[in-house]
């Protein structure tokens, strides 16, 4: 076996085992599916499988290294980074509230036997 393909395999293993440990994600998936939003757990899946295939990319291909290379480059990032935050922040704070009787997932999480 070649040394790249050695490299690639443990990297995928440890990533592999990171990725079965629960944490946050999981977390979240597990509370949209546990009242049934199948299709809301489904899109979260999705999307954490995307952005993690993509760092796991960006890492391997060596963005790191082009990172540090130009400083530009890192500012740039940050400052998008950071307007991305504050637009989520405005969005959140200027979204008025919703009822909490009408979104299924707040619903009364009390379990009951009957189908």
């Amino acid at each position: 076996m070649t040394p790249e393909i050695t490299v690639i395999l443990t990297a995928l293993a440890i990533y592999a085992a990171g990725a079965i440990s629960p944490g946050p994600s999981f977390t979240l998936i597990l509370r949209l599916a546990a009242p049934g939003a199948r299709p809301a757990a489904f899109g979260a899946t999705v999307g954490f499988s995307i952005g993690a295939a993509t760092y796991a990319t960006l890492a391997m291909t060596g963005f790191a290294l082009v990172i540090t290379r130009m400083g530009w480059l890192m500012s740039a990032v940050q400052i998008a980074g950071g307007c991305y935050l504050i637009y989520l922040g405005l969005s959140a704070w200027l979204t008025p509230p919703t009822d909490p009787a009408a979104n299924p997932l707040r619903a009364d999480p009390t379990p009951t036997c009957e189908r």
